[in-house]
C-alpha cells in the first residue's frame, strides 16, 4: 500500500506506505528511486513490539532526507502511539521519535526545515506537534473539541512559518 509520492529537487522519486510484514501485520515502507527509475534504496520499519506500522505521510527536504510518519500498535488491545522517522538521502535512520496515545493522521514541512505532524488522540483531542530536522521538539498543542469526535484531516504551512490544519468535528443537540 503505497499512499504517499514526493519527488526530490534531484528528481529522485519516493514512494511510501505501508506493506504486509510478519502476518498479520503491516510495517511502514519506503523506497527511493533515482530519476531513471532505479532503486536506490528501500526500507522497512516493525516497531520492537511487532504489531501493526501503518504509514500516513511523508515529507522531502532539500537535502533528500525523508520524513515518515504514523502509527504503531504496541499491545494486543490496539494501544496505538504516533511514530515519526527521519531517513538521511541515503536510507539511514537519523531519528525515530514515538508519542504515545497518538494516531499521526497527516504531516507537513515548512521553509525552514521543520516538520509538523497531526495527531487524533480520540475522545475529541487533537495534537499538533513540531520537530526541527533534527528531531528536536519545539511544541506540543492539544485542540480538544466540542464533541467526542473531532478529528483533523490535513496540515499545511505558508512561507511564514504558520501552520493550518483541517478536520471536523461533531455536534451534539440536545432538545
Amino acid at each position: 500500500d503505497y499512499a504517499n509520492l514526493c519527488v526530490d529537487d534531484a528528481g529522485n522519486v519516493y514512494c511510501a506506505g505501508s506493506r504486509w510484514g510478519q502476518y498479520p501485520n503491516k510495517d511502514f515502507a519506503v523506497y527511493k528511486c533515482n530519476s531513471l527509475g532505479t532503486e536506490v534504496w528501500t526500507r522497512f520499519y516493525n516497531n520492537e513490539f511487532n504489531f501493526e506500522d501503518s504509514m500516513t505521510g511523508m515529507e522531502i527536504n532539500e537535502r533528500g532526507d525523508a520524513f515518515v510518519t504514523g502509527y504503531s500498535y504496541i499491545d494486543q488491545q490496539y494501544t496505538s502511539r504516533a511514530t515519526t522517522i527521519k531517513y538521511d538521502s541515503t536510507g539511514t535512520i537519523k531519528w525515530r521519535k514515538d508519542i504515545s496515545g497518538s494516531r499521526a493522521v497527516a504531516m507537513t514541512k515548512d521553509i525552514f526545515g521543520n516538520i509538523y505532524i497531526v495527531l487524533n488522540r480520540g475522545y475529541g483531542i487533537v495534537r499538533t506537534v513540531k520537530y526541527d530536522s533534527s528531531g528536536t521538539q519545539k511544541w506540543l498543542i492539544d485542540y480538544i473539541g466540542t464533541s467526542s469526535y473531532s478529528s483533523i484531516l490535513n496540515i499545511a504551512s505558508d512561507n511564514y512559518g504558520n501552520v493550518y490544519l483541517c478536520g471536523g468535528t461533531s455536534a451534539v443537540q440536545h432538545p
